[in-house]
């Protein structure tokens, strides 16, 4: 009878768990326990288009594209042996504007002009899958939101386009996404590590292996990669080339209000940056350490069948022998995937203790 009691509960708390209802709980335990926060690559460095910016040029929708092509050239020109090693333009440059053709054709002479420019792109995407899952959408081939044809000829650009888990939270990437123009293209983050390595002549660490839908799991490393220089100090020239030389610049929006804000696992109290979290993953792209989520199925039995033999145990032992084996699995399980986690394989943290922790009440409770 009690192997019966035992199977039952176990098949229960199982159930329970995998069908996702303590989800945003386990999310906040794994994230307690596998984020951890390090510092910022110095060869990675974000400049704001920040509230001192839009005060002074005023809002994007009225910004000449010459500003773009001016801050390009400055950091290519004004000493030519110390630039960049890729600039990043984290802007979406989707449409001519009828009114400054001249300011389109610069912008398309300056990108020509110099190898080491990489800009944003997106999709035009609805989700509106309704199985639960939030990265359904991304198996799904879209209409590309890409830089104007002119441009896009000449330029090279990765996809911005940022992946929301369950709870809303930023904790995956997307290596790519596919579009019904250009087919796969890759991450504005990859694009920008690739091209890092080529100009150091390195070769670049493998990228993540991923599903068909192209998410992966980030490690964040900071909250922000700027060091308060911001995009007005480039245009007016106020930067010194030992800012710049040789690094990643990344100009991308950071004030508030331009919809491109996110919530993070790293602090689910206040936003960061999208071009934040490009820094992130190019950061993640150079480390090459992407952990994986263990398969359900597999996590789901193990959960049943440590749930099914300590159900049998806290039955039988006394309460002292009870109180000490629920210790060792709780902690125990959560040292094991702190070890898993460094060997690039994610478990679920909250299952097991949480549901040792069940049996170790009722058991007590019954007994």
């Amino acid at each position: 009878m009690k192997n019966v009691e035992a199977l039952l509960i176990a098949a229960l708390i199982t159930a329970i768990v995998s069908f996702g209802i303590l989800d945003d709980l386990d999310y906040r335990v794994s994230d307690w326990l596998y984020q951890e926060k390090s510092e910022p690559n110095s060869d990675i460095v974000v400049v704001g288009i920040d509230s001192i910016t839009l005060n002074k040029l005023g809002v994007m929708s009225s910004w000449s594209r010459r500003d773009i092509s001016k801050v390009i050239t400055y950091l290519n020109e004004n000493d030519p042996a110390a630039r960049p090693a890729v600039i990043g333009v984290d802007l979406l440059f989707t449409g001519e504007n009828p009114q400054e053709p001249d300011a389109d054709r610069l912008l398309v002479e300056t990108i020509a002009k110099y190898d080491n420019v990489v800009l944003g792109s997106a999709v035009i995407a609805d989700d509106d899958s309704d199985d639960g899952n939030p990265f359904a959408m991304w198996n799904e081939i879209w209409q590309g939101d890409l830089p104007f044809p002119a441009l896009a000829e000449v330029a090279d650009f990765g996809h911005i386009c940022e992946p929301l888990d369950s709870d809303g939270l930023v904790r995956h990437q997307l290596l790519y996404v596919n579009v019904t123009e250009r087919g796969r293209i890759y991450s504005f983050a990859r694009v920008i590590c690739e091209k890092f390595c080529a100009a150091k002549g390195i070769t670049p660490k493998p990228p993540p292996i991923t599903e068909s839908n192209g998410i992966f799991y980030l490690p964040f490393a900071a909250k922000s990669y700027t060091q308060g220089v911001n995009f007005v100090d480039l245009l007016e020239g106020n930067v010194g080339s030992d800012f710049y030389r040789d690094k990643i610049i990344l100009i991308g929006y950071y004030a508030p209000g331009m919809g491109d804000e996110f919530s993070t696992v790293l602090d689910k109290s206040s936003s960061v940056y999208g071009v934040d979290i490009h820094a992130n993953a190019i950061q993640a792209f150079q480390n090459g350490f992407f952990p994986r989520e263990a398969a359900q199925s597999l996590q789901s039995i193990i959960l049943f069948l440590i749930c099914f033999a300590t159900g049998l145990f806290f039955r039988v032992w006394k309460i002292k022998s009870v109180l000490t084996l629920w210790l060792i699995i709780s902690l125990g399980w959560l040292i094991l995937c702190k070890i898993f986690y460094h060997g690039e394989i994610i478990l679920h943290a909250l299952w097991v203790p949480l549901a040792v922790s069940v049996l170790f009440i009722v058991s007590v409770t019954i007994n």
